[in-house]
């Protein structure tokens, strides 16, 4: 089974969202279930679990995988993450939606792991924790086998954990990031 997370936050944003993914859903796999993860406190969703918005989408996206860990950690096999804004602050046309699904349908026939997504890129190299990296996959769609989810360890939620290493000071004019971030970041 593939399971959906999708994180709302925006009532405007939620009926497309749904739509949206759903019709990835159909055309990827017949076994799927989608969780809806509510990280706005102030809107009511029924049907949703209550997610936390103390780190944006990664505190909401534990919520989930929560849930998951708790009811279907045996009978899942990949898990396809998507916040509320996916078809709406990205390009999303019917050839997006098939490169989407195209790319998930690969990972899966090939029982790929690790995490399959749009990757981006600065154009040049860069290192974060002394790892020289060439790019990133944008957190707002992509998948992930669930072996490495479901993990004990696992959790998108670092935030509070790696904030006091990487920066030194947040205020109106900005963030001061600290000496360990690459200049080209």
């Amino acid at each position: 089974m593939i399971i959906f997370v999708l994180l709302v936050y925006t009532e405007n944003y939620l009926s497309k969202a749904m739509k949206e993914i759903n019709f990835l859903a159909n055309n990827i796999s017949n076994d799927y279930k989608v969780i809806v993860v509510n990280n706005n406190q102030h809107l009511k969703l029924d049907g949703a679990i209550c997610g936390n918005n103390d780190h944006y989408e990664f505190s909401g996206w534990d919520s989930g995988v929560e849930l998951i860990r708790e009811k279907y950690k045996d009978n899942v096999e990949y898990i396809v993450f998507a916040n509320d804004t996916f078809c709406h602050h990205s390009k999303w046309n019917f050839y997006h939606k098939m490169k989407f699904i195209t790319g998930f349908k690969k990972f899966i026939n090939q029982k790929t792991f690790g995490i399959c997504g749009e990757k981006n890129s600065f154009g040049r190299e860069f290192f974060l924790n002394d790892t020289k990296l060439q790019g990133w996959i944008s957190t707002y769609l992509f998948i992930l086998n669930s072996s490495f989810v479901l993990s004990e360890n696992f959790k998108f939620n670092r935030a509070s954990e790696t904030m006091n290493y990487y920066i030194d000071d947040i205020s109106e004019i900005g963030i001061t990031f600290n000496h360990v971030f690459d200049e080209n970041l």
